[in-house]
């Protein structure tokens, strides 16, 4: 077989690959728009297929049931959560108010994005749905565990037996219930001026680190993700 034959065997498996890759990317992508708009419960496999423009039933070759299409968007949502994370942490850097900027990112970069609203729609969901529990909860403790870890590189304690980990551990909770509250908050002022005051509460726990502080936790598909490069490059 000439060489021009073999490379003209490949082209086509290639492009079919892209094309299943690329349908993938949709399908994931609408599903956390769907999941953050609608609802988990109301976000069908027709309006997940509808909104990601593909023809009914396109689906069925990447993920043959709706279960099979959340666990992978489970994953994919925390990989996703962890972009914003890492582009927040890797800003701190020099950072000298890196408590206020640090929660400030976490509020406005992750919590108040569609990936912050999918995360909270799935926290909701678990608590009812034990498959979903099990898939998010694998993706939530990877982010937890970094997070943690993360709190720990930047900041020291002020008071014997506090841990940097476990105060920004609570700002996630925190925030959580923040995100709870915005559908039914008249007052999104109010919201803006509990942050203030949470950060003032986490400043007499935690403090900077001086630098230099030496390599930050990093997640495990940091280096091969172009895009948290992109953005902090952007930033």
């Amino acid at each position: 077989m000439t060489q021009n034959a073999t490379h003209a065997q490949k082209r086509p498996r290639r492009k079919q690959e892209d094309r299943s890759r690329e349908t993938r990317k949709k399908l994931l992508a609408a599903t956390r728009v769907c999941v953050a708009r609608d609802g988990y419960a109301k976000a069908t496999i027709s309006k997940i297929t509808e909104e990601a423009g593909l023809t009914r039933g396109a689906h069925l070759h990447h993920y043959s049931t709706k279960e099979q299409l959340i666990a992978a968007a489970t994953e994919d949502a925390g990989h996703h959560i962890f972009r914003r994370l890492g582009v927040a942490m890797l800003n701190l850097e020099n950072e000298g108010d890196r408590v206020r900027c640090l929660i400030e990112s976490i509020w406005r970069q992750v919590m108040m994005t569609t990936e912050g609203r999918l995360m909270l729609e799935f926290l909701n969901a678990s608590g009812t749905d034990p498959a979903l529990a099990e898939h998010f909860g694998k993706s939530f403790r990877k982010v937890n565990d970094v997070f943690r870890a993360a709190a720990s590189h930047y900041f020291v304690p002020t008071k014997v037996g506090l841990q940097p980990a476990d105060v920004f551990e609570l700002v996630m909770f925190q925030m959580q219930g923040m995100m709870l509250n915005l559908p039914i908050s008249e007052n999104p002022a109010a919201l803006e001026r509990s942050l203030k005051q949470f950060v003032q509460m986490v400043e007499t726990s935690v403090l900077p680190k001086k630098a230099p502080l030496g390599e930050p936790p990093r997640f495990d598909d940091w280096e091969d993700d172009q895009e948290t490069r992109n953005t902090k490059d952007k930033s």
